[in-house]
């Protein structure tokens, strides 16, 4: 499902001649793209929530307890108590004021009016599906060069890779955005940017 996976079978001893990448399909015909802002200061994280596990929520926190300016985020997922404790206990107050623990959503795209910039802070992933998902529907992707997935779907048409571990890294990208330095990609851009991923490429590689 993803190159970097593909890589690690072959390190491991199988045959390239043996291995076909396919990714994960995603739908693409008939998504609507999600409403910016207008601002492009409206972030949102969707998926597991942990502190400092696979999905790495707090390194999400401290790059938000760096920035300037007017910003908001709204983070989907399921998270337990504790885990959402450690990580308010790390934020700072302005952070505190500017972030929403929106809870899980079977489909959460049916709950997400708003958004200008999708945020991944995983330390691996097999492809970092949530990735595709935002960019089909126009949302600019900010996510981790963590092994495996996002530097396949993140390029210069969709978003923005920072080095795992290099919270400032992640700050600077976000500070551009809502200091406007740099500008949002075309919502039509960046869903074409995925257009590998749909499901008509996906049965051409399976057929």
């Amino acid at each position: 499902i993803s190159n970097g996976i593909r890589e690690e079978l072959i390190s491991m001893g199988v045959s390239s001649d043996r291995i076909d990448l396919i990714y994960n399909p995603i739908p693409i015909k008939n998504i609507d793209f999600v409403t910016r802002s207008g601002t492009q200061n409206h972030f949102i994280y969707i998926g597991r929530i942990d502190y400092s596990g696979q999905k790495n929520v707090s390194e999400l926190i401290k790059a938000f307890n760096q920035l300037n300016g007017i910003w908001h985020c709204d983070l989907y997922g399921n998270v337990n108590k504790d885990t959402k404790e450690r990580l308010l206990k790390l934020a700072n107050k302005n952070t505190l004021k500017n972030i929403s623990f929106k809870g899980f959503y079977n489909n959460v795209w049916n709950h997400i009016e708003t958004a200008d910039v999708l945020i991944l802070t995983s330390k691996y992933e097999g492809l970092g599906m949530v990735l595709c998902e935002g960019a089909t529907r126009g949302i600019e992707l900010v996510s981790s060069d963590c092994p495996m997935g996002p530097s396949e779907i993140v390029n210069k048409n969709n978003g923005y890779l920072y080095t795992p571990g290099k919270v400032k890294e992640l700050k600077n990208i976000l500070n551009n955005f809502i200091t406007k330095k740099v500008t949002l990609s075309s919502q039509s851009e960046i869903k074409k940017s995925v257009e590998k991923f749909s499901f008509d490429i996906y049965a051409l590689k399976v057929a």
